[in-house]
This record gives structure tokens, C-alpha cells and sequence, in this order.
């Protein structure tokens, strides 16, 4: 009687303890980012092929719906982007008129006989294209600040990328490291495969 007694305690303690094990499980699943689950771990309906895609910009992605800071950083980013892309453009537009003007104009004055006048006329073009480039001076001086500005953001944002998402492939590397059991199951099972092998074959 006693020996059952200590028989049912025995096996409602590992019955709670399994059911903890498996709640502890459930949570770590939990909070392990959807680019990090399996596919077997996420709804049908969300899967998707991960081909051609892009871990730490996803796990990132996450974090910054998550994180209203990252999105307004994310907002502030665009928001640069797109003003600097937007001034280029125009600035490249009114450049180019001035281009496209001194690229026919001397190929007008070329058709010039008078070759003394032709020369004075070049001499004025060139001249007043340089004039031209000293009035843009400015600008394409501004251009090379906002480039090497962008260049920056785009390497600090990298580095901000991966330090964050490398905390979360850390958790998932602790949370999720598979049991040494099965492997160790399966080399039993080699070393006794071997065995038979060893005991069939024919003496040589």
C-alpha cells in the first residue's frame, strides 16, 4: 500500500513537471519572431517561401512595429531620402538645360567659317561656362555634404540593424538549441547496425 502511495506521488510530480516543461516551451515559441519560427510553428495562411528573402531585415521589420521609436526613425529616414531625391532631380533638370545649351552651342560655333571669329566665340563660351560652374559652385559643394550625409545614415543604419536583430537570433539560439537526445539515440542505433552488418558478413 505504501509502495503505491510513493508509486502515484511519484507520477503526479512528473506530470506537473512535463506539463511545466511544456509551458516553458510554449512560451519561448511565443516569443520567438515569426521570421525565426518554423514553418510548421506559423498559421498556413502567413507562410510564405523565405527564398530570396532577407533574415535580418524581417527580424528588423518586426521589431520596428513593435518599437515606436524605430518607426519614427524609419519615418524620419524616408522623409530624408525622399526630400534629397527630390532636390536632386530638380537640380539635375535645371543642370542639364545648362548642359545640353554649351554642348550645341559649340557645336554650332564649329560650323563657324571665319576661323578668327570662331576662336573668339569659343573663348566667350568657355568663359561664360565656367562663370556658369562657379555660380552652381554651391550646390554641387551641398550635393557632395548630402551624399556623403545619406552614405552615413545608411552605414550607421546597418550597424543599428544588426546589433538589435543579433539579441534576437542570440534568445532564439538559447531558446531553441534541439536536445542532444536524438542523435545520441541515433548512434546507438548505428553502432547496433554496425554490429549486424559486422556479424553477416561472410568471413574473408
Amino acid at each position: 500500500m505504501l509502495k503505491s502511495k510513493y508509486c502515484f506521488i511519484f507520477l503526479v510530480v512528473l506530470f506537473f513537471s512535463c506539463e511545466e516543461n511544456r509551458e516553458d516551451k510554449f512560451e519561448a515559441k511565443k516569443d520567438t519572431p515569426k521570421a525565426l519560427q518554423n514553418s510548421d510553428e506559423l498559421d498556413v495562411s502567413s507562410f510564405k517561401s523565405r527564398k530570396g528573402t532577407n533574415l535580418v531585415s524581417e527580424l528588423y521589420q518586426e521589431l520596428m512595429e513593435k518599437n515606436p521609436e524605430l518607426r519614427k526613425l524609419e519615418d524620419s529616414r524616408n522623409e530624408f531620402n525622399e526630400g534629397h531625391q527630390i532636390y536632386i532631380n530638380r537640380f539635375d533638370e535645371y543642370d542639364s538645360k545648362s548642359q545640353e545649351y554649351y554642348r550645341d552651342a559649340n557645336s554650332y560655333v564649329k560650323t563657324i567659317n571665319d576661323s578668327i571669329l570662331r576662336k573668339k566665340i569659343e573663348h566667350f563660351l568657355t568663359h561664360n561656362e565656367e562663370k556658369y560652374k562657379h555660380i552652381i559652385s554651391k550646390h554641387t559643394g551641398l550635393q557632395d555634404d548630402l551624399s556623403k550625409l545619406s552614405s552615413t545614415i545608411e552605414d550607421r543604419l546597418i550597424v543599428l540593424k544588426v546589433l538589435l536583430t543579433l539579441e534576437q537570433i542570440e534568445k532564439y539560439q538559447k531558446d531553441n538549441l534541439p536536445e542532444t537526445r536524438e542523435p545520441s539515440s541515433l548512434i546507438r542505433k548505428a553502432d547496433s547496425v554496425s554490429r549486424k552488418v559486422e556479424n553477416l558478413t561472410p568471413k574473408y
